[in-house]
């Protein structure tokens, strides 16, 4: 026996031991006497010819909330953004390794650079591959993840009152957010990989980096921070704060241009690293 009722007077009392059944069986009962109470309530009241329905419901409560709907929407939009970073890491992580130390490994990258050909334009010319695959693979990401979230809108029943769909100067700043991200992480990738020797060692230096684009921004938004010019200029993270703020409808021109700017800074900085890297040669004789 999961759960017994007592009756004294107009007392009732239920016994049991705490457990699931017990648990599901005692607010069943009290869903019920609450209902059997109501019936008593207006029984009484009509005895006493007093009309129950006005004394009982001398108040409505009508539910209207967006709140609701409008961070599910939100909360589905900004992992899908998530993800997308993450998938531009791991693009740009592969080529870049190729790029540098899997070229030092197969002895390819002394050819390369007996050409008559300046270090800066080989660096440039790396960096631009490896950055227009991530360009690629955040775009393509960008649209399937603009598909899914409207086939879900109507497909699923758990997503009929949020809206998922992406509007169009949100979709415009996510490309402009993907861009700018794809240009940061090359170069970061770049940079790592150049000081490695072998494929697999710059493999397990440019791990971190795929950790390090995601869990900040995902603890960004687990913890609701809110943007400013100061996380604006934190790399990594001011990309999905924005994104973000875009979503919300909270567009602050201010922010983006920091968030730029920061950006253009950053990859001038790391392409400088790496070229100086090549033209001392510290890239192919390390021991």
């Amino acid at each position: 026996m999961d759960l017994y009722v007592t009756k004294k007077k107009n007392k009732y009392t239920l016994h049991g031991d705490l457990n699931e059944k017990s648990s599901y069986a005692s607010a069943l009962m009290e869903g019920y006497y609450e209902a059997y109470k109501e019936i008593l309530q207006k029984q009484y009241l009509d005895d006493a010819g007093v009309n129950s329905k006005e004394v009982i419901e001398i108040i409505k409560v009508n539910h209207d909330i967006n709140e609701a709907n409008s961070f599910y929407a939100e909360y589905i939009i900004t992992f899908a953004f998530l993800f997308i970073i993450m998938a531009i890491t791991v693009s740009a992580t592969y080529p870049a390794t190729d790029a540098t130390a899997g070229e030092k490994e197969r002895g390819t990258l002394e050819t390369l650079l007996t050409f008559p050909i300046k270090s800066k334009d080989i660096i440039i010319g790396k960096f631009l591959s490896v950055t227009i695959s991530s360009i690629i693979t955040g775009i393509l990401g960008l649209v399937l993840a603009d598909l899914s979230l409207i086939y879900s809108n109507g497909a699923f029943e758990i997503y009929k009152d949020a809206s998922l769909g992406l509007s169009v100067p949100t979709l415009v700043f996510a490309c402009i957010v993907i861009i700018s991200y794809s240009l940061l992480i090359s170069g970061l990738c770049i940079a790592i990989a150049s000081k490695s020797k072998t494929f697999k060692e710059a493999q397990s230096a440019l791990t971190p980096l795929t950790f390090i684009s995601f869990f900040p921004s995902m603890l960004a938004y687990l913890v609701h921070i809110k943007t400013n010019i100061v996380l604006a200029m934190v790399p990594f993270l001011n990309y999905t704060l924005l994104f973000m703020d875009m979503v919300n409808g909270n567009v602050d021109m201010m922010n983006i241009i920091v968030m730029l700017v920061s950006s253009i800074l950053v990859i001038i900085v790391v392409l400088g690293i790496i070229i100086r890297q090549y033209k001392s040669e510290n890239v192919l004789f390390q021991d």
